[in-house]
């Protein structure tokens, strides 16, 4: 059994995460904790919505 407290002489840090991997899954509609590709490509897929909305808003100005 790995013990990831334990200190090692190998200089390696071990990775802490301010995040956990789950909480981008529950907010956003799409995402999924461990897809990385299809979390770029859910957000993506918003940058264009938020463009289109943007360009629709700005022709109507």
């Amino acid at each position: 059994m790995i013990d990831e407290n334990e200190s090692d002489d190998s200089g390696r840090r071990p990775e802490r995460r301010p995040v956990p991997l789950g909480a981008l899954a529950r907010r956003v509609p799409g995402a999924a904790a461990n897809a990385p590709k299809r979390n770029v490509l859910v957000a993506l897929g918003y940058l264009l919505a938020c463009g289109l909305l943007a360009g629709l808003l700005w022709a109507a100005l």
